[in-house]
């Protein structure tokens, strides 16, 4: 209903297909700002490292290889926050912060709309 993952962890590496089919979902693309290539076709990558870091939708991040290689290489670094925030320094230290794809229904949206604007005629 909010868009909002449920906390699923699983004690392997690999995500199961249910928590792969929730983030890449979730972020429709890959994560890094400007890069348009479609989640299914990204990695699943671990923003903290597993296994310190869980298998988990808040761990995990679509990137599309190319952006996966340079943070694999040490090129640049990421975190995700505990809100979604994926914050990435590149190795020049150029900072960039991505979100979530925003998910809204355009219908559920407009009946919202009506439904105020009718209270407010009402009032």
């Amino acid at each position: 209903m909010t868009g909002t993952l449920l906390e699923r962890t699983t004690h392997t590496y690999q995500p199961t297909e249910t928590m792969r089919a929730d983030v890449q979902a979730r972020d429709l693309t890959c994560r890094v700002p400007g890069c348009d290539r479609r989640s299914v076709q990204c990695d699943l990558d671990h923003s903290t490292p597993w296994p310190a870091g869980p298998t988990s939708p808040a761990n995990l991040v679509p990137l599309c290889r190319h952006h996966h290689q340079l943070k694999t290489k040490q090129r640049w670094e990421h975190r995700l926050d505990a809100d979604g925030v994926l914050r990435i320094t590149t190795y020049l230290g150029q900072q960039l912060t991505s979100r979530a794809h925003e998910h809204h229904d355009e219908s559920l949206q407009a009946a919202r709309r009506a439904r105020w604007q009718h209270l407010a005629r009402a009032g």
